[in-house]
């Protein structure tokens, strides 16, 4: 299943509010092995959906 990429712009007074809701992927193992841990990895309507905040 693809996972989808979103990019919020935001501005300096609300980047620590939006930055507890940014997807945060830590990946462990060999390339071929790989093992990722998803913290705020949103799923909508059938998709998989990555948040990130431009200007971090």
């Amino acid at each position: 299943m693809p996972i989808k990429l979103i990019s919020s712009k935001t501005n300096s007074t609300s980047i620590d509010q939006k930055k507890s809701l940014e997807t945060k992927i830590q990946c462990i193992g060999p390339f071929n092995q790989q093992s990722c841990l998803f913290e705020n990895l949103y799923y909508f309507n059938s998709e998989f959906i990555i948040l990130t905040i431009n200007g971090t």
